[in-house]
Protein backbone atom coordinates (compact mmCIF):
# COMPACT_ATOMS: atom_id res chain seq x y z
CA UNK A 1 0.00 0.00 0.00
CA UNK A 2 1.34 3.65 -1.07
CA UNK A 3 0.66 6.96 0.92
CA UNK A 4 1.03 10.54 -0.51
CA UNK A 5 2.38 12.84 2.23
CA UNK A 6 0.76 16.23 1.73
CA UNK A 7 2.13 19.44 1.37
CA UNK A 8 2.02 19.84 4.87
CA UNK A 9 3.57 16.52 6.06
CA UNK A 10 0.63 14.67 6.56
CA UNK A 11 -0.73 10.68 5.10
CA UNK A 12 -3.99 10.04 5.35
CA UNK A 13 -4.19 5.98 6.30
CA UNK A 14 -6.45 4.57 3.76
CA UNK A 15 -9.83 2.94 5.69
CA UNK A 16 -9.39 -0.86 4.97
CA UNK A 17 -5.55 0.01 6.60
CA UNK A 18 -7.19 1.71 9.18
CA UNK A 19 -9.78 -1.18 9.84
CA UNK A 20 -6.04 -4.07 9.68
CA UNK A 21 -5.11 -1.90 12.27
CA UNK A 22 -8.01 -2.14 14.21
CA UNK A 23 -8.21 1.50 14.40
CA UNK A 24 -11.30 3.21 15.39
CA UNK A 25 -12.38 6.90 14.52
CA UNK A 26 -10.74 9.52 17.28
CA UNK A 27 -8.31 6.85 17.68
CA UNK A 28 -4.54 7.68 18.00
CA UNK A 29 -1.82 5.70 15.93
CA UNK A 30 1.76 5.63 16.67
CA UNK A 31 4.81 5.38 14.16
CA UNK A 32 7.93 4.07 15.02
CA UNK A 33 10.41 5.28 12.55
CA UNK A 34 13.61 3.04 11.93
CA UNK A 35 16.99 4.87 10.86
CA UNK A 36 17.05 2.79 7.84
CA UNK A 37 13.95 4.97 6.10
CA UNK A 38 11.31 2.34 7.61
CA UNK A 39 8.48 2.78 10.14
CA UNK A 40 5.91 1.06 11.60
CA UNK A 41 2.17 2.26 12.83
CA UNK A 42 0.11 0.83 15.51
CA UNK A 43 -3.21 1.29 16.80
CA UNK A 44 -2.96 2.49 20.75
CA UNK A 45 -4.69 0.75 22.98
CA UNK A 46 -6.16 3.06 25.19
CA UNK A 47 -7.84 0.17 27.61
CA UNK A 48 -4.84 -1.92 29.52
CA UNK A 49 -5.91 -5.60 29.03
CA UNK A 50 -6.99 -5.34 32.97
CA UNK A 51 -9.39 -2.23 32.12
CA UNK A 52 -11.29 -4.95 29.80
CA UNK A 53 -11.73 -7.77 31.70
CA UNK A 54 -13.35 -5.31 34.80
CA UNK A 55 -15.81 -3.51 32.10
CA UNK A 56 -17.11 -6.90 31.93
CA UNK A 57 -18.13 -7.00 35.36
CA UNK A 58 -19.17 -3.47 35.62
CA UNK A 59 -22.52 -2.87 37.38
CA UNK A 60 -24.36 -0.22 39.95
CA UNK A 61 -24.89 -2.84 42.75
CA UNK A 62 -22.98 -1.62 45.88
CA UNK A 63 -21.83 -4.56 48.15
CA UNK A 64 -19.91 -4.38 51.26
CA UNK A 65 -16.45 -5.89 52.23
CA UNK A 66 -18.36 -8.37 54.35
CA UNK A 67 -20.16 -9.08 51.83
CA UNK A 68 -17.25 -9.56 49.58
CA UNK A 69 -15.46 -12.32 52.06
CA UNK A 70 -18.89 -14.40 52.17
CA UNK A 71 -19.25 -14.39 48.24
CA UNK A 72 -15.24 -15.28 47.98
CA UNK A 73 -15.82 -18.24 50.84
CA UNK A 74 -18.91 -19.78 49.35
CA UNK A 75 -16.56 -19.90 45.58
CA UNK A 76 -13.77 -21.46 47.04
CA UNK A 77 -15.88 -23.81 48.84
CA UNK A 78 -16.96 -24.79 45.40
CA UNK A 79 -20.71 -23.53 46.94
CA UNK A 80 -21.51 -21.35 43.78
CA UNK A 81 -23.20 -21.92 40.97
CA UNK A 82 -22.02 -19.76 37.88
CA UNK A 83 -25.58 -18.25 37.65
CA UNK A 84 -25.12 -16.86 41.46
CA UNK A 85 -24.94 -13.55 42.04
CA UNK A 86 -27.26 -13.05 45.14
CA UNK A 87 -29.67 -10.33 44.35
CA UNK A 88 -32.22 -12.05 44.22
CA UNK A 89 -33.11 -12.09 40.39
Amino acid sequence: MTLTVSQDGQITIPREAAEQLGAIPGQQITLEVFSHGEGSLRAVDPDTPFDRVLGRWKTDKQVSIEEMNETIAKGWAGLLDDDDDDDGD
